[in-house]
């Protein structure tokens, strides 16, 4: 169970700048939390945004987020997310980029883990993608990307699996891949969605000679549809699938909790992964300041398998929750997120910007 205590969160004086004529905006707020593995944490996120007036809604705007961790046991993530949008959204690149040196723990690999089994390790980890987005029409995208993972173990336990480096990328390892996705988005904004539907089918595969230490494919399955209900309204559904060929390190392996509400990232891992969730969003007062005010409740269930065949309805883990929205900028629709979920024998409580679908 993740244990955070939610210290400090300014919203007042957030926006930095807001031009609406050429819908720019600088976006900031800090943050502090408390966990036992990290003792006090100070934050800061870092968003801008930039749309120019003949960009229509469903393209994502130019942006660049920043978003920085540290705490006092000398722990960091930094994270930059870049994303610049040409020729009025038909081609886009970007280059999400993650630093981290951080506590973690490792279950083993299934879907039946047990809590006993736990080792607790920290990993030094450098995270690069570079995508090229082309988008044929209004609604159909194809997007290219390289992918380049650094894995460095800096500490574990005197004793278990990864001190004895029986796990595949136990061991100090990169991975190198190139890969492709095919988009459908009909959805009415990518920030907050209410209507329309969002479609992809992604590849990825990492090889030798790509300098990777691991020779492994990943494909997957994204299908999110959105329906208003009322004004301000709206239920969001999304399945997801994911699929791993031949030995992939544990670190790439697919886990519920970076998806799943409710539950530790590596709490449950192994090469397949199906996961459904339901979202009811509302922002239900009208009032100027009230209107900014939101809701959601979600419920969401997944598993993971070593094997096709054992995916079983029995296996499926569960969690559920409700969350505070608050509409940072109204005419983008992008939100301050903060969610808190129950799993199985575990809770999270979640501090973040856009919605979890």
């Amino acid at each position: 169970m993740k244990k955070y205590l939610l210290i400090i969160l300014i919203i007042t004086n957030s926006i930095l700048f807001a031009d609406t004529k050429s819908r720019t905006a600088l976006v900031f707020y800090p943050y502090a939390m408390y966990s036992n593995e990290t003792s006090f944490v100070l934050g800061t996120y870092l968003m801008y945004i930039s749309r120019p007036q003949n960009m229509e809604m469903h393209i994502p705007p130019t942006s660049v987020i920043f978003n920085g961790t540290y705490s006092l046991k000398k722990q960091t993530v930094l994270t930059v997310q870049p994303e610049l949008q040409m020729m009025r959204g038909k081609y886009s690149i970007s280059f999400p980029t993650t630093y981290k040196n951080w506590p973690s723990s490792f279950y083993g690999i299934g879907n039946n883990t047990k809590e006993d089994s736990k080792e607790k390790y920290t990993m030094q980890e450098i995270e690069f993608q570079s995508s090229f987005k082309i988008r044929f029409s209004k609604k159909w995208a194809i997007d290219l990307f390289y992918e380049m993972d650094d894995y460095k173990t800096l500490k574990t336990e005197t004793t278990g699996e990864l001190k004895n480096h029986s796990i595949a990328g136990s061991e100090n390892c990169l991975i190198s891949g190139l890969g492709f996705s095919i988009i459908r988005d009909t959805r009415d904004n990518t920030f907050y969605s209410t209507s329309g539907g969002y479609y992809k089918f992604g590849n990825i595969f990492f090889e030798d000679f790509l300098g990777s230490d691991y020779s492994f494919s990943q494909h997957s399955i994204d299908f999110r549809r959105f329906f208003p209900i009322a004004l301000g309204h709206a239920f969001a559904f999304q399945t997801m699938f994911t699929y791993t060929k031949d030995e992939a390190p544990f670190r790439k392996l697919s886990d519920l909790g970076n998806k799943m509400r409710g539950y530790d990232s590596n709490r449950f891992i192994d090469n397949h992964r199906l996961i459904v969730r339901s979202e009811y969003r509302l922002f239900p007062w009208e009032t100027r300041l009230q209107n900014r005010v939101g809701l959601a409740f979600f419920i969401e269930t997944g598993q993971v398998s070593r094997n096709l065949d054992a995916f079983r309805f029995t296996e499926l883990k569960c969690s559920g929750g409700a969350g505070l929205r608050f509409m940072l900028l109204p005419n983008e629709k992008l939100t301050l997120r903060i969610d808190y979920a129950i799993g199985n024998n575990s809770s999270d409580l979640i501090l973040t910007s856009q919605e979890a679908f």
